[in-house]
Order: C-alpha cells, then structure tokens, then sequence
C-alpha cells in the first residue's frame, strides 16, 4: 500500500499549512459540552512564538464589546503538560529548544503540526490552545486570537467563525466519498472540507459483517498541488490500496480526523468490486496461407498469449475505414482460424487478445492479397421475349458480390450445335438486354447469358431460352392470272405466293362493278390452304359479270394487300325463242328486183335479222345488215338467169340463233 498524502508536497518546500489555502491564519473551535468551546489556531510559521490573547464576544454585539478570557497571554510552554518521559512529544520539545536546521523545517513542521492536532497538551505546549469553560449555554459567539507584541501592542491574529456554546450534531464522516476498484488497486477520494478536520483514516474487510481492518497508519492528508498542467488544485486521487486481488469485492468506511484529537462517525461502508483494466499481451507470429489457391478463403495462425485470465480471441479485417470483427471468440487453446473474404482485395487482419474482464488488446496487423481465380455462378431463370424489332433478355440477377456485369451470347435455332454469336464486346452490367433485329427477321433464335466478376472470371453460360421476334410482314400481294366460264360456273385461277410462313388465301367476290364494290368472302368456314391455286366459284347468274379478289395470310395473321381484280361474265340464259319466220318473195321483171318479207313475233331477246344469199351451189353470204325493226328487205343486186337462193337468220340475246327455210328464186 502507498498513500497519497502531502508530506511529500510540504517537503518539496510547499507550506506546511494544511488549512491556509484560502486564509494566513486560522482560528478553529470545537463544542465540548453546553458550557466549554476548545479553540487552537494556526498561521503560516508553526514555529511562532508569539504570544496572545483570546478574546470573545456574543455575535450580534459591537466591535468594542469584545471580552478577554485569558489572565496572562499564551505562549509555548516550557515543557509539554504530562508528557512521559522519553516520549514522541518530549523529543519534539527537546529539539525544538535545541533549534531546527533550515532544511529540516518543513518536515518537522509538519510532525508537530500533525501531533498539536493529536494532543490537546501538546499544543498548550505549542501555545496554540485555550479553553473557554465560561460559555453560556445556547449563546453564539465570535472569538478572536491577537499577538502580544513585546511592546505590549496587540494585532489581529484571526476570528473564527460563529460558534453556538451547545453539543449538536455528532462529527460527520468525509462527503462525498468515491472509490474505484481496478488493476488490483481501489483508488479514493473525497470532498476537502479544511475547516472540519485534517484529514482521513480507511478501514477495510473482505465481508461486509466481517473485522475491519485499518489500513492508513497516519491519517490521509490533503492539500492542493501543482497538477501536470500546471494548474493548482487537488489531485484526482487521495489514496491508493493496493495488492488487491482481480474481480474480487472489498468493503471499505471512513473516519475523519478532527483537530482536537476526535474522530467521526464511520461512513456507510462501500463495497467496492476491484475489476480487471489490464489488457492482456497482444499475440506474435500471426502468419496466413491460403489452403486452397482456387478459393478465396485465408487461414490465419498465431502463437498463443501467456496471459492465465485470457479469454480467446476475435479475428478483425479492414479494406478501409475501421477494422470489423469477423469472427465469434476463438478460445484461448486454439490458435488459428480461416476466413472467407467477400471478394477479393487487399486486406489488413489482426487478432484481438481478450481476458476474461473483456479487456482487449489487437496484434499488429498483416495485409492478405487475396486475389480471385473462381468464376461467378451460372445465370439463372433466362428468360426471352419477342417484340417487334427486338428480342427482350431479363434473368436473375447473381448473387456473387464481385459481380461486374454479364455477357449475352446468339444462334438460330437451327444451328443450336455450332458455336454461339457474343452479341456484346462490353458487358453489361444489368441482369437484362435488349436484342435488336431487323423487323423482318423471322427466324427463331436461342440465348444464353454468363456472368464476369471483377477478377475476369467468366462463368458457365446460363440454360437456353429461344423467341422469335412477332411477324408484322405482310406476305407478297398475290395475282390473278385468269377468270372463265367453265359452262355455268366460273373458275379462278392464280399463281402460288413463294412466302415460308404462308398460311392460306383468302377470295372474295363483288357483284358490283362500280367503285362501291360489295365483297364477299367465298370460303368464310376458313382459308384456302396453300396448295389451292384455283378456286370453282358456282351458283352463280347468267349473263352475270361478277369481280374477284385475293388475299394471301401469314401464320402470324399478317395480311397482304389485295390482288388485282378480275372480271367474268357467265353465259346468258337460255331464251326460248320462236320458230323461225317463212320468207316469201316477189320478183318485179319491170325493176329487175326481189322483194323479201317475213312475219316476225315480238320478243325482248331478239338482237336482229340477218338476210343471206348465195348464187347456184356457192356458199351463203350475208346481204344485209342486221336488220332489228325492218320485216322485208330488196334485192336489186341481180343478173338475170342466174338461180339465187334466200335464207334469214335471226339472233338474239343469249346466243340463239333461228334459220329460215332456204327459198330459191331464178331472175329473169
């Protein structure tokens, strides 16, 4: 154990004064019983041996009501009253008569000092004690100490402060008491309180109910000091027990020392745990390895700490900013520990010691490169979309943290066992890619995607994902190469699209023939499959023109723009017509002339008649024009003898067609 006291203070040449802080002198007193207040007084130089005289007045009353108590003024004495012989007083005495050398002052100052605290007789011998045993009980009262000059002349010495001649409250232990247990020691301080006693005494038990030990053989002085920085003031701590054992409880209380040799009350006993602050010997030797050079994981060993309350260790890494704990505790027994980095870098590792109070200690700290020879996982849940001009790509994104971004690779689908396109020579660093093609493009393509990481570790490429991108191309505008009559039907004919996503055809027909054409389709179950080139549209109205158009459709839906039109007539109908009519002549000799004639029925077919002639066995030709209205007709084209042979042929509408019975004639 040590104590902080300041004898070392006073013998380093500071005053040996422990109450003149704040006054050069001091006047202290102490209520014995109702009627008796003890008084001792102090200044600078103990050493003084000027006389003086004590005087009292009641508090309230004037300056000069001041009353003198003592017949002769006090001085030190000749010897010290009872002291026995050969004691520690009489041998203070005894050198104090003797005289002090210069450099012994200050500490033997300080010993009488402490012993007139001690003694009331040993400071009557020092002349600095009286007591009033004159007191009214209940009054309060001023006293004042004032030197006796050997001229006779007194001067103030000091007054005390006001003092109430009745038994009070019991003497006070220190307030304020702390106490902090740490590294073996309990370190102690209290409140300064110079006016009410000098100084402490400490008593210690390691049970609350058990003997109390004390543990300071002089009481704890206190005075202020000059601090490190240079300031004045107490110190931070009062007294230090020490040898104490880690993580145990002491119990502790205090005395203060008055001084007119009396004691207070104890204080509340304080139980005080002497933790564990001292940090345990950081570990040597830390080394790494990598086990496994494809892997990222770093194993770390050490040599074992020789602190006996070590606890284990932590395992810290850093890339920047602070170091983070990687580890739970390590035991103490085991001296090494693998760690798996999240992606490779530059690291700082250390090894935290910790005892079993948690106090830590880091190692100095070692740099792992650890550098990436693994590649990232495969791509997961491809999946491709097809829009117009483009082909959507969108997977999961990995979820390796070293991630830089994914490679998208192509092929038709047809050649799905050759070598796959890379469609970007940069990365991409979303989990999703847009393919753009051409709008006509029409084949089917496959995907795969694989991920790089920072390393440029490639990895496996992605499952396959196949789209086509939707067909917005109409198939080629189809032609009509002819429409005929095939007896009452009409057949239409057309060549063959040469689409490869041809689906079928589409034919429609309008009776209509101006701009306003009336469509109709001519197969609405469905279309007419790509082998049809030909179509026998039936059913249909003689002498009709109907007009025909075609479509031809993808598998897609996609529809061409229509074909040509193209126009037939089917076969008039069938007019039932009359019997042809009978010519009759008459030759005029006079005119050299034939006159024909013939009964004709009205009908609304009848396009006309046609007279014909043909000379002896020669062939019929046509005489007159198509006669529509006339019913005779002349011939004065005649020569004479010759035979001549008549015959009408009369038409109409539908194609029909009537012959007279030929009628022969010979001109004359």
């Amino acid at each position: 154990m040590y104590r902080i006291c300041f004898l070392m203070v006073f013998i380093i040449g500071c005053s040996i004064s422990i109450m003149a802080q704040q006054k050069p002198n001091l006047l202290l007193s102490k209520v014995v019983d109702n009627h008796t207040v003890q008084l001792k007084w102090y200044g600078p130089e103990v050493y003084n041996t000027d006389a003086v005289n004590i005087y009292r007045k009641p508090v309230d009353a004037a300056d000069n009501e001041w009353t003198k108590l003592n017949n002769q003024p006090i001085s030190r004495l000749e010897k010290v009253p009872d002291a026995a012989p050969n004691s520690k007083q009489m041998l203070f005495a005894e050198t104090m008569k003797k005289g002090i050398e210069e450099r012994s002052k200050s500490i033997f100052g300080l010993l009488i000092l402490l012993e007139s605290f001690e003694s009331q007789n040993f400071a009557r011998y020092l002349g600095l004690y009286f007591e009033d045993t004159t007191a009214t009980s209940g009054q309060t009262y001023l006293y004042q100490t004032r030197l006796v000059k050997k001229t006779g002349k007194e001067t103030d010495f000091a007054t005390s402060e006001p003092v109430k001649a009745i038994v009070s409250m019991p003497f006070e232990p220190p307030h304020a008491i702390e106490a902090d247990g740490v590294n073996g020691k309990v370190m102690f301080k209290w409140q300064v309180e110079t006016t009410r006693f000098y100084g402490v005494n400490i008593y210690r038990s390691e049970t609350r109910n058990g003997e109390f030990e004390l543990i300071t053989p002089q009481p704890i002085l206190f005075s202020q000091v000059v601090k490190a920085d240079s300031t004045i003031g107490y110190p931070d701590v009062f007294y230090t027990d020490d040898s104490l054992e880690i993580n145990k409880s002491y119990f502790y209380y205090m005395e203060a020392r008055g001084f007119f040799s009396d004691s207070s009350v104890p204080s509340e006993i304080l139980e005080v745990l002497v933790k564990d602050k001292i940090a345990p010997v950081p570990v040597r030797g830390l080394a790494f390895e990598r086990p496994d050079k494809e892997a990222l994981g770093i194993q770390l060993t050490w040599e074992k700490g020789p602190d006996i309350d070590l606890a284990g260790y932590y395992v810290q890494r850093k890339v920047t900013g602070d170091f983070v704990t990687v580890s739970s505790l390590i035991p103490a027994e085991q001296t090494n520990y693998t760690d798996l980095p999240p992606s490779p870098n530059s690291y700082l590792y250390r090894v935290i010691s910790v005892d079993r109070s948690d106090n830590q200690t880091p190692c100095e700290d070692i740099i792992v490169r650890v550098t990436d020879n693994i590649p990232p996982a495969q791509p997961k849940n491809l999946k491709t979309e097809g829009k117009e001009g483009a082909i959507i790509l969108s997977w999961d994104a990995n979820a390796d943290a070293d991630i830089m971004g994914y490679y998208v690779y192509r092929m038709e689908s047809d050649l799905r066992n050759h070598e796959m396109l890379m469609l970007n020579a940069d990365f991409v660093s979303k989990n999703a890619f847009i393919d753009s093609l051409p709008k006509i493009a029409k084949n089917t393509f496959v995907y795969r995607v694989a991920a790089i990481d920072s390393a440029w570790n490639i990895g496996p490429k992605s499952e396959l994902s196949e789209a086509r991108m939707p067909d917005v191309t109409a198939p080629i505008t189809p032609f009509i190469r002819r429409g005929y009559r095939e007896g009452d039907a009409i057949r239409v004919e057309w060549l063959p699209n040469l689409d490869i996503d041809l689906a079928g055809y589409e034919l429609y027909r309008s009776e209509a023939l101006d701009s306003n054409f009336q469509w109709v389709s001519m197969h609405p179950a469905g279309l007419l499959d790509t082998s049809v080139l030909n179509f026998m549209d039936t059913n249909l109205k003689a002498g009709m023109t109907y007009a025909y158009q075609l479509f031809a459709l993808d598998m897609d839906g996609n529809k061409s723009a229509p074909s040509n039109i193209y126009k037939v007539t089917t076969n008039p109908p069938v007019v039932q017509v009359p019997p042809a009519p009978k010519l009759s002549l008459k030759y005029d000799k006079k005119e050299k002339s034939l006159k024909l004639k013939w009964k004709q029925e009205p009908n609304d077919a009848l396009t006309g008649s046609v007279v014909f002639r043909k000379e002896a066995n020669g062939r019929y030709i046509p005489l007159s024009g198509m006669l529509t209205k006339e019913k005779e007709y002349t011939d004065t084209d005649l020569s004479p003898t010759k035979t001549y042979t008549y015959q009408l042929r009369t038409y109409y509408a539908d194609g029909n067609m009537t012959t007279s019975e030929p009628v022969a004639i010979v001109a004359e």
